[in-house]
C-alpha cells in the first residue's frame, strides 16, 4: 500500500514514498485458470543493481506469481514433518496462503485421483490417501507449480533426488510424503475441491 507523508521542515516540503514489503501485486491475467500476479517494483531496479533487472533481493522484477495445491500425506503429518516442509518451501519462496487440516474419505481420495482410475496403483493409493489426516494447502509464488514439483522431487522417495522432500520424508511411490499439481490448469481444479474463494482471500491455517 502506497503512502505519501510530508514531512515539513526548515521551510521545505519533503516528500517520502514507501511500500509495503518493497512492492506491490496487482492481478493482471489468468493463465489456463490460475492467477498470475506481476511483482511492480516500488522503486526502479536500477536503484538497487544497476540496471541489471533484479531487485535488492535477487528477484526479477516483471516474475509472475502463481500458486499451486500441495498436500502433505499421511505418512508426513504422522510422522510430524509437516512444519519442516513448509519451512523448506517458504525459505525455498513458496508461501502458504491458504491450509486445512483433514482426513479425506475415500470417496474424496477417489474423486481426487479420478484421473488415475484404471491404473494398477488406483485403489491401493485412495486406500491410503484416506487412512490418515492430510494438511492440503495453496502455495503461492513465482512459477509456483514447477518450483514446487522441483522441491518435491521424483515420485519413487527412493530414487528421488536427495535433498528433495520426498527423499527425505518419503519411502516409497505412495508413502512420499507430498502431492503438487502438475500443471497450472490441474492447480486451479485442484485448489477448487478444497477451497473456496472467500477461504483464498482470508487465509486458512490451523495451528500445529
Amino acid at each position: 500500500m502506497w503512502f505519501r507523508r510530508v514531512v515539513i521542515a526548515v521551510g521545505a516540503i519533503i516528500f517520502v514514498e514507501a511500500s509495503h514489503a518493497g512492492c506491490g501485486r496487482s492481478a493482471v491475467e489468468a493463465d489456463g485458470g490460475n492467477p498470475v500476479f506481476s511483482i511492480s517494483p516500488a522503486h526502479s531496479p536500477e536503484d538497487d543493481n544497476g540496471t541489471d533487472g533484479t531487485s535488492a533481493d535477487g528477484t526479477a522484477t516483471g516474475a509472475l506469481f502463481t500458486r499451486t495445491l500441495s498436500i502433505l500425506k499421511p505418512d508426513a503429518v504422522a510422522g510430524g514433518h509437516v512444519n519442516a516442509i513448509n519451512a523448506r518451501f517458504e525459505r525455498n519462496g513458496l508461501h502458504v496462503v491458504a491450509q486445512k487440516r483433514l482426513r479425506l474419505t475415500k470417496e474424496q481420495a477417489e474423486k481426487f485421483y479420478e484421473i488415475h482410475r484404471g491404473k494398477p496403483y488406483y485403489e491401493s493409493l485412495c486406500e491410503y490417501m484416506s487412512s490418515g489426516d492430510v494438511v492440503v494447502q495453496v502455495l503461492a509464488g513465482v512459477n509456483a507449480v514447477s518450483k514446487n514439483r522441483e522441491l518435491m522431487g521424483a515420485t519413487n522417495s527412493a530414487t528421488a533426488r536427495p535433498g528433495t522432500i520426498r527423499r527425505d520424508y518419503g519411502t516409497d511411490s505412495q508413502r512420499n510424503a507430498v502431492h503438487g499439481s502438475d500443471s497450472d490448469k490441474t492447480a486451479e481444479q485442484e485448489i477448487a475441491l478444497f477451497f473456496g474463494e472467500l477461504e483464498l482471500m482470508t487465509g486458512a491455517h490451523p495451528v500445529f
